[in-house]
């Protein structure tokens, strides 16, 4: 820790799955979490991104929620590169009336290059959604870090059944039906053995919990971000998605 750490105190989860601490110490990436990203470039492998923002926080990064991670992912972009933003590009399309003749319509088409920061980014605070921690079922936990990589195995299995190609599958399709009720289970280290322990209850009480939480606590990073044209001052929302290359 050193005097580039500064105090975050803005998750989207407002801190709530972490016990009694209320900010987190961060600082932007140097060089060295650079290297880190191209190997994640070259590679595929995003556990380098992991480790990148892991050297970067004074908390350990398996133990934060996903949610709050890849809100980390936008924080980084937008604080470790402040000479070189992440530009939106967008062609307005509002309808324009002129003044003379309410029928004579046509289109702005001004080409905007909008630069991402905090400002225009949409984020959803569990405070938003009025959670209770005193709520949340004490057998669940909000889905981790832990669990990325086996969150992104069952996205690659769904998406080789949908092809065709089952037997490039890690989670077969019945372990598809689990998956966004297990990744909130607490108890088990990896997704397997939080579908096991489903499937080990006698009924279905506890899959109907983890379910109805998952849909009931859709928060953080909403992919878009406002924008407001250059010339007509219309505004927009547009579509943002950060991986490593970006």
């Amino acid at each position: 820790i050193d005097d580039r750490f500064l105090s975050l105190e803005d998750l989207p989860s407002n801190f709530y799955p972490y016990a009694d601490r209320k900010q987190i110490l961060i600082r932007p990436f140097a060089v060295t979490e650079l290297k880190l990203i191209a190997r994640a470039i070259e590679t595929g492998d995003s556990d380098y991104i992991t480790q990148a923002i892991d050297n970067c926080i004074d908390f350990p990064v398996t133990e934060l929620t996903i949610v709050d991670y890849f809100y980390l992912y936008y924080w980084m972009r937008i604080q470790s590169y402040p000479n070189t933003p992440h530009y939106m590009e967008w062609k307005c399309d509002e309808v324009l009336s002129s003044e003379d003749d309410e029928d004579d319509e046509r289109v702005c088409g001004h080409e905007n290059m909008t630069a991402l920061t905090s400002k225009e980014l949409k984020v959803i605070y569990l405070n938003d959604l009025q959670f209770d921690a005193k709520n949340l079922d004490p057998r669940l936990d909000f889905p981790r870090v832990s669990l990325l990589q086996d969150l992104s195995l069952a996205q690659d299995s769904k998406t080789a059944i949908q092809s065709g190609k089952n037997k490039e599958a890690t989670f077969s399709l019945d372990d598809l039906v689990l998956v966004n009720a297990a990744k909130w289970i607490k108890d088990g280290n990896t997704l397997r053995e939080k579908i096991e322990i489903l499937e080990k209850e006698p009924d279905l009480e506890l899959y109907e919990i983890a379910s109805k939480t998952n849909k009931a606590f859709e928060y953080g990073v909403y992919e878009y971000a406002m924008v407001k044209c250059g010339r007509c001052g219309a505004k927009r929302r547009y579509r943002v998605l950060l991986d490593a290359p970006r």
